[in-house]
């Protein structure tokens, strides 16, 4: 068995705030990953150079996957991380109930896996 195919179609989540640099950086690291394997997933504010970063399909590879999450523009790039954190934790939550959908199909029981009760995660301290 080849070990190649657990080195392709593995998610990578980008955040890039909208800073000149930050974007060229990020165009880059997209590139470099996208001819890797993984499928992107990109929050940003719109913008055209990542669009199309985002868009191509390598070549090489036969599947390839992306998503661009457009968050409101702010012009500034300490802002752009509160539009962003809602994105991320809107991620999380679907990534927790398609995970805990599937473990429910396969009649795994007590898997802990539930995004309004995650094991070994406590809500509140308790003070003696």
């Amino acid at each position: 068995m080849s070990v190649e195919k657990f080195f392709t179609n593995y998610p990578l989540v980008f955040v890039c705030p909208p800073d000149e640099r930050d974007i060229r950086i990020t165009i880059t690291q997209i590139h470099t990953h996208k001819i890797r394997g993984a499928d992107i997933i990109l929050i940003a504010e719109e913008n055209e150079e990542l669009q199309r970063a985002v868009e191509g399909k390598p070549a090489s590879l036969e599947h390839y996957y992306y998503k661009y999450i457009k968050i409101p523009a702010t012009g500034d790039k300490y802002a752009f991380v509160f539009a962003a954190t809602l994105a991320l934790q809107q991620i999380a939550l679907k990534m927790s109930i398609t995970k805990r959908k599937y473990l429910n199909k396969l009649k795994i029981e007590e898997h802990g896996v539930h995004p309004d009760v995650p094991k070994n995660v406590s809500k509140s301290i308790t003070v003696d």
